[in-house]
């Protein structure tokens, strides 16, 4: 028997490898058939509208309470969890990503790009940088003159430190690998060597502006993790501090970003506001305060750190990177606290806490913001509308 009508169908959406166009198999039977006009072509569209506007929650039973109990677990305990600087900012950006990364430990795919992505770039200016302030992961004081033979060429620390790190984050090679750079891998080179040299040469004009004519570097991406009490209220955190140095006595923790992190704020509170577009980009300003604070509680130490933000785009101005409340300068840390009303930026952390571990506080998706959302891992399943 033969069949009276056929149906073809074909998606005609262009989307990733897709063309969106029909088989040849279907264009052949067109310039066969067509001509009797026994083809009919139709178009069907498929307009769906979200049949509401709700927010996403997942709601803490036993079973999530248990994973987050591993936050809290001791040491010892080989399913111990920590949080950290990144984690806390993705809990105060949106409650339901933290979810979905840190709870649940759902880890997106790696996208293949064409060029270097983000995070590797940011890993080799930071390996970069620790290799040439602390070889051997030991402390020391460069004078001026030091930071002059760091720069001299030809084939100088900077460029063999940068070749070193671009084989080996980049191209994936053996680190006694001796292969010469090629192609992207040199022309990534000559970018992050631009950056590099940058930071060093303004680390040269603090060492000349200051009394004792140089910086006393201490220490750089040493693990400090730990049960931190915070009130009462016990967890597990961790953190590597980018750099911690001295300049004429005052110490600093210098916090590297290779992003367009702001450096002002008026409020402390602003700071926790990281689910707002604006207040996202005062997440750099939280981490290395939120930095001060665990350093001197691992310590046991009670440090007047100054916190600093060196945003590596930019720093080739040489301009002041000292954060600031306002128009003042941030010198101590602690000096950001507002005594009058009580706000400090410990207490506030403590809410945070409070409401991470608190059963009845669901972990909720945001109100979706466009500059957040659009590069979040996990838009796809809360569809943020």
């Amino acid at each position: 028997s033969r069949a009276e009508n056929v149906y073809l169908v074909y998606d005609s959406r262009t989307k990733g490898i897709a063309s969106g166009e029909a088989s040849r198999f279907i264009k052949q039977l067109t310039l066969l058939f067509d001509r009797e006009k026994a083809i009919v072509t139709k178009m069907a569209n498929l307009n769906l509208v979200p049949q509401n506007n709700e927010i996403f929650n997942i709601c803490k039973d036993d079973r999530i309470m248990g994973l987050l109990k591993r936050f809290q677990l001791p040491e010892t305990d080989p399913n111990a969890r920590y949080l950290s600087a990144s984690a806390l900012k993705t809990y105060l950006k949106c409650p339901l990503e933290f979810y979905f990364k840190y709870v649940e430990g759902i880890n997106v795919e790696d996208e293949m790009t064409d060029f270097i992505d983000s995070s590797t770039f940011g890993t080799i200016v930071h390996n970069v940088m620790q290799e040439l302030y602390y070889p051997g992961k030991k402390g020391r004081i460069m004078r001026v003159s030091d930071f002059d033979d760091m720069l001299k060429t030809p084939q100088n620390a900077i460029e063999k430190a940068i070749t070193d790190n671009v084989r080996t984050e980049y191209l994936h090679k053996p680190k006694d690998s001796k292969d010469p750079l090629t192609g992207d891998a040199l022309l990534i080179a000559d970018v992050i060597k631009y950056y590099v040299t940058a930071i060093v040469e303004y680390d040269k004009s603090l060492a000349e502006k200051s009394k004792g004519k140089c910086i006393e570097f201490i220490q750089a991406e040493e693990k400090e993790k730990g049960q931190w009490d915070l009130y009462g209220l016990k967890f597990n955190f961790k953190q590597y501090i980018d750099r911690i140095d001295c300049i004429d006595g005052q110490y600093r923790i210098v916090d590297y970003k290779t992003g367009s992190d702001e450096i002002n704020f008026t409020s402390i509170s602003s700071l926790f506001e990281l689910s707002k577009s604006a207040g996202y980009k005062k997440s750099g300003i939280f981490q290395v305060i939120l930095y001060c604070h665990f350093h001197n509680y691992y310590s046991n130490t009670d440090i007047p750190f100054k916190p600093v933000i060196y945003t590596i785009k930019t720093i080739k101005d040489k301009k002041p990177y000292e954060i600031t409340n306002g128009n003042n300068i941030v010198n101590d840390y602690k000096q950001i606290d507002n005594n009058n009303s009580g706000l400090s930026f410990i207490v506030l952390l403590s809410n945070v806490i409070s409401d991470l571990f608190d059963k009845d506080k669901a972990f909720q998706q945001q109100q979706p913001v466009q500059d957040i959302c659009k590069y979040c891992d996990f838009k796809e399943i809360c569809k943020p509308r």
